[in-house]
C-alpha cells in the first residue's frame, strides 16, 4: 500500500508539470540585490531602452536579486546596437524572414566602483505578414521578436555577470 501511495504521489507531481530546477547563480561579491536603472540607448531605435530595462529587471526579480533605487549595487545597461535585416527569400524571391541583431553591455557596480562588465549579443528571427503584407502585423511580430531578444540577452547577461571574475 505504501509503495502504491508513493507511486501515485510521484505520478501526480510529474503529471502536474512540477519539476526541480537549478537555482540562478547569485550576484558576485556577496551582493544580495542590485538595482537596474533605465538602460542607455546608443542605437537609432527610439524607445528600446524600456524593453531591455524591463526584461533585465524581470531577470533580476526571477533570480531574487532585484533591489530598489537606493541599492548599493547597480547594474548599468547600454544597448550598443540593434539592427534588423531581411534574411531569407523564398523560391519566388519574396521575403520570408527578418532578423533582429542586438548587443548589450552590462556593468555591475558597487558604490560607483566597477566590479564586472560583460557584453552579450544575440539574434531573433520573425516572419513578415503574408500573404496580406499587413504592416501592422509585421510590426507586431517585430515587437514580439524584440521582447524575446531582450529577454535572451538579459538571461545571458545576468548569468555571465554572476559568474564573471571581479575586477
Amino acid at each position: 500500500m505504501r509503495r502504491l501511495l508513493l507511486a501515485a504521489s510521484a505520478a501526480a507531481l510529474l503529471g502536474c508539470g512540477y519539476r526541480f530546477a537549478v537555482a540562478d547563480p547569485p550576484l558576485p561579491s556577496g551582493l544580495p540585490r542590485a538595482w537596474a536603472p533605465v538602460f542607455a540607448n546608443r542605437t537609432l531605435e527610439p524607445g528600446v531602452e524600456a524593453t531591455f530595462t524591463q526584461a533585465f529587471r524581470a531577470r533580476l526579480h526571477e533570480a531574487g536579486a532585484l533591489g530598489g533605487e537606493g541599492e548599493e549595487a547597480q547594474v548599468e545597461g547600454e544597448i550598443l546596437s540593434l539592427t534588423g535585416a531581411p534574411t531569407v527569400l523564398d523560391p519566388a524571391y519574396q521575403l520570408a524572414s527578418y532578423r533582429l541583431t542586438g548587443t548589450v553591455r552590462l556593468r555591475l557596480k558597487r558604490g560607483g566602483r566597477l566590479l564586472s562588465e560583460v557584453t552579450v549579443s544575440g539574434t531573433e528571427d520573425y516572419l513578415p505578414d503574408r500573404p496580406l503584407a499587413d504592416v501592422l502585423r509585421t510590426e507586431q511580430a517585430r515587437a514580439a521578436a524584440l521582447t524575446r531578444l531582450a529577454e535572451t540577452l538579459s538571461r545571458d547577461g545576468y548569468e555571465r555577470l554572476a559568474t564573471a571574475p571581479l575586477r
